[in-house]
């Protein structure tokens, strides 16, 4: 009887390294936005709290952005040597405004001395892709936290030209990242198609809290617009940074769009 040889080993993955807030639930949108051979290795912080950063808004989320507890989990992923990482939530990375993001980059990088961003610097560099310079932004933040948000966009050539919140769920309403990991994608395309207007490029849904995956293509094609997410910026460019350029199920435009020019803010 004739046997096949046994199959030699594939091609090794290409693995990043992600950091999380320790309240997250969206695990598996952080999967699904992975190329074929990608692996994630996520680790997780301990001090997010949604109710202390509800209640007590830049004070808490600027403490969070400045904790060793940061370091502490990049250091977990050490043995894993990933070709690049990402620290990935919106508010905590933007709250110190520019430059705050590249802080947390740098202290990542540190540690697992690989390209690494953040989300709030992925969303500009998915804009300066996109050719975006005017945002209309669904927020599910306080007004404190929004004001943040502005101050750390506009002076990177990025306008906050329409904000809305959403009032489905919002953490003014003492949404938890659980409640706000359950909106129903339908609820964002509704609001995102009501928000649009002649005066903005795109759509931007902040807040790595909320699952946007099947959002994203439907309200590209409702709109005619590009849409940026949190969540689905941050995979993007932290794939690009390892080299990846291949597209995803349900990337909407951003994924078929080119790293180009020779980004900043990535640590190498």
């Amino acid at each position: 009887m004739r046997v096949n040889p046994r199959p030699g080993p594939g091609p090794s993955p290409v693995r990043l390294g992600l950091v999380v807030p320790g309240d997250c639930h969206v695990d598996d949108e952080l999967w699904r936005l992975c190329a074929d051979g990608v692996v994630p290795f996520v680790t997780r912080t301990t001090g997010a709290d949604g109710d202390q950063m509800r209640r007590n808004g830049v004070a808490h989320t600027r403490t969070l952005a400045e904790s060793s507890d940061l370091e502490v989990a990049a250091g977990i992923l050490r043995a894993v040597t990933p070709r690049a990482a990402a620290y990935v939530d919106t508010s905590i990375s933007f709250v110190r405004g520019p430059g705050g993001d590249l802080n947390i980059a740098e202290r990542i990088a540190g540690f697992l001395r690989c390209p690494t961003i953040v989300t709030s610097t992925a969303v500009v560099r998915a804009c300066e892709a996109l050719g975006v310079r005017r945002l209309g932004v669904i927020t599910v933040y306080s007004d404190e936290i929004n004001q943040r948000l502005r101050a750390f966009f506009e002076p990177q050539g990025v306008a906050i030209s329409r904000m809305e919140s959403f009032t489905a769920a919002s953490m003014v309403d003492g949404a938890t990242s659980l409640d706000l990991a359950a909106i129903d994608p339908l609820l964002l395309v509704e609001a995102g198609a009501g928000l649009d207007g002649p005066d903005i490029d795109a759509v931007f849904i902040p807040c790595t809290a909320v699952r946007t995956l099947e959002a994203i293509e439907p309200l590209e094609e409702l709109i005619g617009k590009p849409v940026i997410t949190a969540i689905h910026a941050t995979m993007w460019a932290v794939q690009r940074l390892a080299g990846v350029t291949a597209d995803v199920p349900g990337g909407g435009r951003l994924f078929e769009t080119p790293w180009g020019q020779a980004m900043r803010g990535d640590t190498r």
